[in-house]
């Protein structure tokens, strides 16, 4: 445990700034709601660890929430560990109200409808087993909070695939320079589920497939829209898809999602596996991944079930 008590001292990306008379990495006061000069804040130093932030640099003071500038070439706002650091020092409601101020700028794409089903997929198997899918759609959280409550859905596992074993671990995979993607590893039943229907929760609700190298608030190759095929099938059925959603303007946008091979899947550190159920208050879940469980049960109720770990 450090000294952010119960919060893991992770590797971040930019945060918000604390009062620039007192904060040594170079930062500045922000109110709520927060101007719209605020990403023109720079960095001066360059601590790549929350470990090296000085304590007074995460106090709360005169109404402002205060933060330590993290490094990132991306002039952006790391959420998730925004709202690891804060929450314990800062009221639930202003750091959801500066949450959500942010989230804003990156909204989900996707209509509120569900999106047409594959027009190319596998029939349903005839008998029960398991097949195995690996998905990247930003931060692994909330993808996996999607995938778990999943009819047809064995177990889920977060982790990192695009990369090689020797980095695949959070402090490595937050200096972007890895190839690793945030990525779900989904078994599922191939008699309950097909695949095409997994790539259409994954399209319409566990993230947003237009937004290059981010999601949302979440900056950087890591959090990359991405579908690693473990099989030929897999391969053709969702760039079939891809070219269907793009050829009927589901999105305003072109999907960027890469169609990539799974050389390796690597599980993330204990602290990941299923954090947004044991951490609920978090707010970065309550504003980045509850809606998307509310969008799973809304859109596909008949392929929505409660999930509860198992150990």
């Amino acid at each position: 445990m450090g000294k952010f008590g119960a919060f893991h001292p992770l590797g971040v990306s930019k945060l918000i700034g604390a009062d620039s008379s007192i904060c040594s990495v170079g930062c500045e006061r922000i109110p709520l709601p927060l101007p719209q000069d605020f990403e023109s804040c720079q960095v001066t130093h360059s601590p790549r660890t929350v470990n090296e932030i000085p304590i007074e640099h995460t106090e709360a003071c005169d109404g402002y929430i205060k933060m330590a500038v993290l490094y990132n070439s991306v002039a952006e706002v790391n959420l998730k560990m925004a709202s690891r650091l804060i929450f314990p020092i800062v009221s639930a409601p202003a750091i959801l109200a500066l949450l959500a101020v942010l989230l804003a700028r990156g909204a989900h794409a996707a209509p509120s409808a569900p999106i047409p089903a594959a027009n190319a997929d596998v029939p349903l198997a005839q008998t029960p087993g398991s097949e195995t899918a690996v998905f990247a759609g930003g931060c692994f959280w909330g993808t996996q909070s999607v995938f778990e409550r999943v009819k047809g859905v064995l177990r889920t596992t977060v982790g990192y695939a695009g990369g090689s074993a020797a980095t695949a671990t959070y402090d490595q995979v937050t200096t972007e320079t890895t190839g690793h993607a945030e990525s779900v590893e989904v078994v599922y039943d191939p008699s309950k589920i097909t695949y095409g229907q997994l790539l259409r929760i994954f399209f319409s609700v566990a993230h947003d497939p237009t937004e290059l190298n981010r999601q949302g608030p979440d900056v950087g190759t890591s959090y990359r829209s991405a579908i690693f095929y473990r099989n030929d099938d897999q391969k053709r059925i969702a760039e079939a898809y891809i070219a269907q959603l793009d050829s009927e303007k589901v999105f305003p946008r072109p999907i960027v999602t890469e169609v990539t091979p799974l050389k390796g899947f690597y599980r993330a550190e204990d602290y990941h596996q299923d954090y947004a159920y044991y951490h609920p208050e978090n707010p970065y879940i309550q504003v980045c991944d509850r809606p998307k469980v509310e969008a799973l049960k809304k859109q596909f109720p008949e392929l929505f079930v409660d999930y509860k770990p198992k150990h």
